[in-house]
């Protein structure tokens, strides 16, 4: 053992070739040799030895945590796996095997068998913080929520003033589905622990999904005050804006301009509030702006879609989604707005072409089949424009939003389904 602290590998495997013949049933000597080897980068012969040691004494612990290190640098997942499972016919109850056997299964992403290797490392060590705490980590990240919760659940029994064991069963109750199981546990958390941001950001992501909106809102502002991070003022005035005071969630964002300029997402809720406050000069300037902090194909393609609703700079607007489209060619948001400039150019059979390409990605978006059967109505082909803006019509009944962001969407739609109505009718009393 000092030889090979010293890094003497030669003396010591010197001596444990001796050893080994005078005590051939002794773990200790091939579990050396197996280090010794380790230490000289020859897996294949640290391997050899490590197994030699292990069947010699199954329960030599020292010895499956130098099988951990050799696997994973060897990889030699199915030699090993085939070893430990004959371990295993010997002993089923044998902790160290179980252990290195659920690694190899994690690593080999063989999640039934490292499932049940789990259940009977909790049979054997119910009371284990730290295996409990192994395994609940496993399967969290193996995704499967609902059958770490309990798991947590016993971890929280063993260590009941631990924060972050709160946190992780509210993380798994999110996950599962269960909002309110999973706001008691961060709540708990924060018992523990009041100024943690990951919780209190989690919390309050949650109040909101509950409809809580004022709950959800106080902690953003904590949030905001104890760190400062614009994007929880975004989420402050996006909340004030959901209960129905876009002035005030537009007032949030513009007494900190001088303090949040630099930030993209700033500009772009400055935009969005103002558009819908009808402060078009604002919105532009802001549109601007925040092409100049952030020129990403979003930015672009707000500010072309922007001046094509009102029918404006319609050439500059065919600038800015000509370069957002060369970022994303296949994104049907910017598809769209390139056929909507068209279509506000007079430009209907191409138009048509293009909100057509743009449908095709997204069918029953309300937006882009009002656009497509406005378009369609130019042309003249009354049938398919009638069925595409009742498609849109539905759209935005289910979701009420889109007025909101479609200033006069509904009553275009409204209008041309009337001048259809009124085609019909003719028609018919031409017959």
């Amino acid at each position: 053992n000092l030889y090979i602290n010293e890094g003497k590998l030669k003396e010591a495997k010197k001596l444990l070739f001796k050893a080994e013949k005078l005590f051939p049933s002794d773990p200790v000597i091939p579990y050396f040799l197996a280090e010794v080897y380790f230490r000289e980068g020859n897996l294949k012969k640290s391997l050899e030895y490590v197994k030699k040691s292990i069947a010699l004494h199954p329960h030599f612990e020292s010895a499956y945590v130098l099988l951990s290190k050799i696997v994973l640098e060897y990889g030699n997942y199915g030699e090993v796996e085939r070893f430990l499972e004959d371990i295993l016919k010997e002993n089923k109850d044998n902790i160290f095997a179980l252990r290195e056997l659920l690694l190899i299964y994690l690593n080999e992403r063989k999640e039934k068998e490292a499932v049940k290797v789990m259940n009977r490392l909790l049979e054997l060590e119910p009371y284990n913080l730290k295996l409990l705490s192994w395994i609940a980590a496993s399967l969290f990240k193996m995704k499967r929520y609902e059958e770490v919760i309990p798991i947590i659940e016993r971890i929280t029994k063993l260590n009941p003033d631990n924060p972050n064991v709160y946190f992780m069963l509210g993380l798994s109750f999110e996950m599962s589905g269960n909002l309110d199981k999973a706001l008691e546990a961060y709540e708990r958390s924060l018992d523990l622990y009041p100024e943690n941001p990951t919780v209190l950001e989690r919390t309050a992501l949650i109040l909101y999904q509950l409809g809580r909106l004022g709950d959800a809102k106080a902690y953003f502002e904590r949030l905001w005050q104890l760190t400062k991070k614009p994007e929880y003022l975004l989420k402050i005035a996006l909340i004030t804006d959901k209960e129905g005071n876009t002035e005030k969630a537009y007032a949030i964002l513009k007494a900190r301009e001088k303090e949040l300029n630099n930030f993209g997402d700033y500009y772009f809720y400055l935009a969005y509030f103002s558009e819908k406050l009808g402060k078009d000069k604002e919105t532009e300037k802001y549109l601007k702006e925040l092409i100049l902090k952030d020129p990403s194909p979003d930015a672009y393609n707000y500010l072309a879609y922007f001046y094509a609703n009102r029918g404006i700079k319609l050439k500059e607007a065919k600038r800015l989604i000509n370069k957002a489209l060369k970022d994303s060619p296949n994104n049907p948001a910017f598809i769209d707005t390139l056929g909507w400039i068209l279509y506000k150019e007079g430009d209907f059979e191409e138009a048509c072409k293009i909100l057509k390409k743009a449908l095709s990605y997204k069918e029953n978006d309300p937006v882009m089949n009002e656009h497509y059967g406005e378009c369609l109505f130019r042309l003249g082909r009354i049938k398919e424009a009638k069925k595409h803006l009742l498609k849109a019509l539905k759209g935005i009944e289910k979701d009420p939003s889109i007025l909101e962001e479609e200033k006069g969407i509904k009553e275009r739609i409204e209008k041309i389904l009337k001048s259809i109505e009124e085609k019909e009718k003719e028609e018919r009393n031409e017959l």
